[in-house]
């Protein structure tokens, strides 16, 4: 179950000593207004978003997610991670539109 995939994950960070928020809270805003939140299964270092899936291949569907985080959080960076059958595969997500690019 991907709760499990989270908390070993959780575990790792933690005794490499990096810091990071799980389940991190971020505003969505529409026009300077506040409308609801989304939650990154990870935010390390506040710069990088981690999302874990347990899934065989990157579905459009999750990469969306992700790229719909960094486009409300403005960070420029994350990482999706599968943990499939065969191991564990990861993809790198660029936030194109970041205005630190």
């Amino acid at each position: 179950m991907e709760k499990y995939y989270q908390r070993a994950f959780a575990v790792a960070l933690k005794n490499k000593k990096i810091a990071f928020k799980e389940q991190a809270p971020y505003d969505l805003i529409f026009q300077e207004t506040v409308i609801g939140k989304q939650y990154f299964d990870f935010l390390i270092e506040d710069k990088l978003v981690v999302e874990l899936k347990k899934d065989n291949k990157f579905s459009k569907k999750h990469i969306d997610q992700v790229n719909s985080y960094l486009r409300v959080s403005g960070l420029q960076l994350a990482i999706l991670i599968n943990f499939s059958s065969n191991g564990v595969i990861y993809k790198r997500i660029l936030n194109i539109n970041s205005s630190d690019s």
